[in-house]
């Protein structure tokens, strides 16, 4: 287990921090892919796809047990545009989409920021 209260799990669980602290076993299989298209520009794509390690259950309306160890999928899409030595422009959008085994009829929810980085 990894325990990191007090940090960013972003670098390992997705851009949107949707699960706190798990301490099940999860499993967070990552694809990465990135390139730069012109000087200082970079745009990045990460898919995850979140699962325990064992099963986990609950009770649903009808009072039947449901496992599952699948929980859904994320993917982020970030761009870094450079505007001068000293700032850059970070923007993304973010989509997760939970299992129906984990969230019944769930909806996407979706994350979008765009921030202004300034270093000196």
């Amino acid at each position: 287990v990894f325990y990191a209260p007090f940090m960013s799990r972003r670098v390992y669980r997705g851009y949107m921090d949707y699960f706190g602290d798990v301490r099940r076993g999860m499993i967070d299989g990552i694809f990465h892919v990135g390139f730069k298209p012109k000087d200082g520009i970079a745009v990045m794509l990460d898919v995850h796809s979140f699962m325990f390690a064992n099963d986990d259950a609950y009770l649903d309306n009808n009072g039947q047990t449901v496992e599952y160890t699948q929980l859904g999928q994320e993917f982020d899409l970030r761009t870094i545009i450079p505007v001068n030595e000293n700032a850059k422009l970070d923007g993304g959008v973010s989509a997760f989409m939970p299992t129906d085994d984990w969230v019944m009829d769930g909806d996407m929810a979706l994350f979008f920021y765009l921030a202004a980085v300034v270093t000196f």
